[in-house]
């Protein structure tokens, strides 16, 4: 009768480290973007991530800045590269053919953000 609590609290570890397992091996990959880009070029392209360029850094050089700190302890600020994505509308132009005003919608000057917001930076009278 004695070995069946045992066997049973072996089980149990057993259950929970493999639970523990499959739930590391989904934070690492699955649900994090960053963990599959090896480039530069690919890491920045997503908004999340941030790029580690510090010689010798043997963690995953693309990772999530706001979700591990101990990475950014380990990779110092001056190698890190995280660039804000940013859209800036320098000047916006009716684009004409033959005498005929082609336009993709009734935007006046201002500008959109990443969030996809509008702004505009002229007033209108009516």
């Amino acid at each position: 009768m004695g070995s069946l609590p045992i066997s049973l609290a072996i089980s149990l570890v057993i259950c929970a480290l493999g639970v523990a397992s499959d739930y590391s091996s989904s934070e690492s990959s699955g649900s994090n973007p960053c963990f599959s880009k090896l480039k530069c070029h690919e890491c920045i392209r997503t908004s999340t991530c941030a790029w580690c360029a510090q010689p010798n850094f043997a963690e995953n050089r693309c990772f999530r800045p706001n979700q591990n700190p101990k990475i950014l302890e380990a990779c110092s600020e001056e190698f890190t590269i995280n660039p804000d994505n940013v859209f800036s509308m320098i000047r916006y132009k009716n684009l004409t053919k033959g005498g005929f005003i082609t336009s993709g919608g009734s935007m006046s000057g201002g500008s959109i953000s990443e969030s996809g917001s509008w702004s505009s930076s002229s007033s209108s009278s009516s």
